[in-house]
């Protein structure tokens, strides 16, 4: 399925095991996952749960999208309602990481993107290693930070939330620790933390565990000059008024005339999306209320076969980085075309109370 588990001690191992897809999450994963974690809660069947990558290269990659593509193109062989059931259930398997009781400590061992982010910072803990690589570059394949990205991205420090939503900038190791991302950083050699981890008698000793087994935290790779200027940048209401703040700070700045030129290739419907998305959900009052917001707005990009089908194509199925996006600049896209996406009257409901598992 994806999904190896081990008990040692009174640590639940739990491994994403898909190494030669940099361990991708696909829905035989998540539905391993939802029922061991509700009944890891509801009997306290551990006091620490741990989370890891297999295969050295990846925490996890993401989720499986290119399924999700084919399911929603009606390819033969596939269920056209995957891009319904996958989202919802992969949604609340992020909100029910949210809500545990038990500790939960991400292994952040490896490339860190997308979905894998979703199972990673809803936790209470998540530990960067020097190998670390963070992303949410969801507006590359024409989508939007969805697995709650919404919600905890606006509440990272100095708007550095939006910096990485509209840029898809990546983080290395240390830095998102600074950034506020993960909680602890244990450089290249976890083993003596696992181990500790493993031998806890009580969910209180998780954190200071935790504390004792990081290694000396590497200096941020940013300037406090340039933090300050990319939080001004990006504090801006429109994706236009920080096109025009990043102009104007790019010629003295590498990282401005880098994130320009990546959101200059992204989906211009993508980064409109995104940055209404982070506005909304700085002032949910809740991971769940944020979900059901990113719920409507995933199915609506399914439903509208645009940005998103074409994105997944360019970049991951014929492989051409040449997207078509439609519309093609930022000025074409209304603000009506933009509120569509949150009309949750058009799309089917995501529901905790009595979820379909």
């Amino acid at each position: 399925s994806g999904i190896a588990t081990e008990k040692v001690g009174n640590a639940q191992m739990v491994y994403l095991d898909r190494p030669k897809a940099l361990n991708s999450l696909n829905l035989p994963m998540i539905r391993e996952l939802y029922p061991l974690y509700k009944e890891l809660e509801t009997k306290r069947g551990a006091e620490v749960i741990c989370m890891k990558g297999t295969g050295g290269k990846a925490f996890c990659a993401g989720g499986d999208i290119v399924a999700i593509y084919r399911s929603g193109l009606g390819e033969d062989g596939t269920d056209p309602k995957t891009p319904e059931i996958f989202f919802f259930e992969e949604y609340l398997l992020n909100e029910r990481i949210h809500s545990l009781a038990i500790p939960h400590v991400a292994l952040l061992n490896g490339i860190t993107m997308g979905g894998g982010v979703g199972l990673s910072v809803h936790g209470r803990f998540r530990v960067a290693y020097d190998n670390t690589l963070f992303a949410m570059p969801e507006a590359r394949i024409g989508f939007f930070c969805d697995v709650g990205g919404s919600y905890f991205l606006p509440r990272l420090p100095k708007n550095f939330g939006y910096y990485l939503a509209l840029t898809g900038e990546r983080l290395k190791g240390a830095d998102l620790v600074h950034f506020g991302i993960a909680t602890h950083y244990v450089g290249a050699d976890d083993s003596a933390l696992v181990s500790a981890l493993q031998g806890i008698s009580s969910a209180d000793d998780v954190s200071a565990v935790l504390d004792a087994h990081q290694t000396t935290l590497p200096p941020c790779s940013l300037s406090d000059e340039a933090i300050e200027q990319i939080g001004g940048c990006f504090a801006k209401n429109t994706v236009e008024e920080i096109y025009d703040a990043l102009d104007q700070v790019k010629d003295e700045h590498k990282w401005a005339a880098k994130a320009i030129s990546a959101m200059n290739t992204f989906s211009p419907t993508s980064l409109k999306v995104i940055l209404k998305s982070l506005h909304l959900g700085a002032r949910h009052a809740s991971l769940k209320d944020a979900l059901r917001m990113e719920y409507a707005i995933s199915q609506t990009f399914m439903r509208k076969q645009g940005d998103f089908f074409e994105g997944v194509r360019a970049a991951l199925v014929d492989k051409d980085q040449n997207p078509r996006w439609n519309p093609a600049e930022l000025k074409l896209v209304t603000e009506d075309d933009v509120n569509e996406y949150f009309d949750e009257s058009r799309s089917p409901k995501l529901h905790f109370e009595s979820p379909k598992l």
